[in-house]
C-alpha cells in the first residue's frame, strides 16, 4: 500500500464518482480506477458499491476511510512538527542548569528568550556540574549553564560571567563567643 492509494481513496470516497475524482487529482481515470482496484486487492475486500458511473462506500469503505483520515491527518501533523523543528522560529531546546540557577536566572532568561522567540519550547534539566557535563555530551541536552569547565573536556563552551567571591575573616577581638 502506497501513501498515494490512500489519498486517491480519500478523495473517491468523498467525489463519490471515479471520474470527478480523477479530475480533482489531475491524474486519468483509468490509472485511478487501477489504484482503487490494487487498494481493494490488497485490503481483500471491495471498499465501493458500485452504481452505474456513481460509487459509494460500502460499509468497509466507511472503516476504511475513518482510519485513512486519521492516518494521513496524522502523516501531516508529523510532518509539520518536523518542519517546526527545522525552522528557527520554531523547535525545542533541552537546557540543564544548576540547582542554584534555577530561583534566579533561568526564569529571567528564559522569559527574555521568549520575548523574542515565543513559538520555542524548553525542556529543563537540574543537575550538578559534573552531570550537566555527561548529559550535554550524550546529546541529552542541548546548552548548560554550568560553573566551571574542564580544561580538557571536548565541549564548545563560553564564559557568561564571572563572579567574585567575599569572604571575611573574623579576628580574635570579633569573634562570637
Amino acid at each position: 500500500m502506497e501513501w498515494q492509494q490512500i489519498q486517491y481513496f480519500q478523495v473517491v470516497a468523498r467525489v463519490q464518482h471515479i471520474t470527478r475524482a480523477a479530475e480533482v487529482l489531475s491524474i486519468s481515470q483509468p490509472a485511478l480506477s487501477r489504484s482503487i482496484a490494487r487498494l481493494e486487492e490488497e485490503l481483500e475486500v471491495p471498499l465501493f458499491e458500485r452504481e452505474g458511473r456513481t460509487i459509494r462506500l460500502n460499509h468497509y469503505g466507511e472503516l476504511f476511510l475513518e482510519r485513512a483520515d486519521r492516518i494521513l491527518k496524522e502523516y501531516q501533523e508529523v510532518k509539520q512538527e518536523i518542519q517546526d523543528l527545522l525552522n528557527p522560529e520554531y523547535g525545542e531546546i533541552s537546557l540543564g542548569f544548576m540547582p542554584t540557577l534555577g530561583t534566579y536566572l533561568i526564569p529571567d532568561l528564559i522569559s527574555s528568550f521568549r520575548a523574542t522567540y515565543s513559538k520555542i519550547d524548553f525542556r529543563f534539566k537540574q543537575n550538578a556540574n559534573d552531570l550537566l557535563i555527561k548529559q550535554l555530551k550524550s546529546n541529552e541536552i542541548d546548552f548548560c549553564l554550568v560553573s566551571s569547565i574542564e580544561s580538557n573536556t571536548r565541549v564548545e563552551w563560553t564564559e557568561l560571567w564571572k563572579e567574585d567571591i567575599y569572604h571575611q575573616q573574623l579576628n580574635d577581638s570579633n569573634s562570637l563567643p
